[in-house]
């Protein structure tokens, strides 16, 4: 095993050990009185692994984070195989997208990452202006118009301060437009994944809450959530880039 395997195998490692202890900084919210809706960033250092050291690794960080940090975690019930594949996935598809879109124009990337911002924007927000409750266990929290207000304005500005972030970003690291666009589609397709595949393993194991409710909650959460995990990915990426002997498959 020459030196280079050596290195991304090790740095592997660390990354399931962040990933792991990440695990003790979630929160669940409950819907119709089941945990349905987790609030981590659990998911970062398997993105950082699939762009850092390519689709094989990102999948093997994803399912050793998803089991290590289950057996080590406190008790929540039986061992469920569907969140490992979720984790598992992101990975997979964190290592494996860029290799594709790097066979694509950059017309094309930049197209897709419009299409799919404005349209989980619009749905995150139509869903917070038409929606009138939330119920949130045994009890029903009431969105009046100053908290749906409050909300999006909340997901608008985050999602400015991101843009701001990437412009610093492009400007003082050196990222081509094409890269960090090939990023950030990247992680909307991890993030899509989560919001479609958690609703149906959550519905399989309680018979509840509704998938389309699941769905659209997670969607909004997303909305929130997403750009910091944006902010951290390129910042993290920005400390490695300089490693000359760091592998970023995302940048080649």
């Amino acid at each position: 095993m020459n030196n280079h395997n050596t290195f991304k195998i090790v740095l592997a490692a660390v990354l399931v050990a962040i990933g792991v202890v990440l695990f003790y900084f979630s929160f669940t919210i409950n819907l119709f009185g089941v945990p349905a809706v987790r609030v981590d960033f659990i998911s970062v250092p398997i993105m950082i692994a699939g762009f850092l050291l390519g689709k094989w690794y990102g999948l093997a960080v994803g399912v050793l984070v998803d089991v290590i940090g289950y057996l080590s975690g406190p008790t929540i019930g039986a061992y469920f195989f569907g969140f490992t594949i979720n984790l598992a996935l992101v990975g997979f598809v964190s290592g494996f997208l860029p290799q594709v879109l790097k066979k694509v124009s950059p017309t094309f990337t930049k197209i897709a990452l419009i299409i799919l911002l404005t349209a989980s924007l619009a749905a995150a927000i139509t869903y917070i202006a038409t929606t009138p409750s939330i119920p949130l266990g045994s009890e029903t929290f009431t969105l009046d118009n100053g908290l749906k207000t409050a909300l999006i304005v909340t997901i608008l500005l985050l999602t400015l301060l991101s843009f701001f972030f990437f412009s610093i970003i492009l400007r003082e690291i050196g990222f081509s437009t094409n890269h960090m666009q090939k990023i950030i589609v990247t992680m909307l397709v991890a993030e899509l994944i989560l919001i479609i595949l958690t609703p149906i393993w959550v519905l399989i194991l309680f018979d509840n809450p509704p998938f389309f409710v699941g769905v659209v909650s997670r969607l909004v959460r997303a909305s929130l959530i997403f750009p910091v995990k944006v902010i951290a990915v390129l910042a993290i990426l920005n400390a490695l880039k300089q490693q000359d002997r760091l592998f970023i498959e995302v940048l080649t």
